[in-house]
């Protein structure tokens, strides 16, 4: 990726479709908030993910919707990437528990521009 645009904080959450405690997940949504070393702050909306305790190190899922402060813009897609101690493993079904997440995520713009997160903290909610 070629001078992604800095990202000075994320948070970031997911959370199962599928309200059963303690099962892999199928699938689930994904929010990210992203406050920009520019200023701006981002908004993503995501779903796609599939079995996250299988998730390979890059995995593409689709960015459904994108909201930047004062403006908008597209996202074509994302790639996502997780390590968590050697595990690959999230749990689901634990309310307001952290998980210590390093991972990528890298945001293709639909006007060609590139945003690049490097590392983040994954907070996971339960149902």
């Amino acid at each position: 990726m070629e001078n992604p645009d800095e990202v000075a904080m994320v948070n970031a959450c997911y959370w199962p479709d599928s309200e059963l405690s303690g099962v892999s997940i199928d699938y689930c949504s994904v929010i990210l908030d992203m406050k920009l070393t520019d200023g701006r702050c981002v908004r993503l909306a995501c779903h796609g993910f599939t079995a996250l305790e299988m998730l390979p190190v890059w995995d593409e899922f689709i960015v459904s919707t994108l909201a930047v402060s004062a403006n908008s813009e597209l996202a074509n897609r994302a790639s996502v990437g997780f390590t968590s101690s050697g595990v690959n493993k999230v749990p689901c079904g634990c309310p307001d528990r952290n998980v210590d997440q390093f991972w990528t995520l890298a945001i293709e713009m639909s006007d060609g521009s590139q945003i690049k997160v490097v590392a983040a903290r994954f907070e996971v909610l339960g149902q």
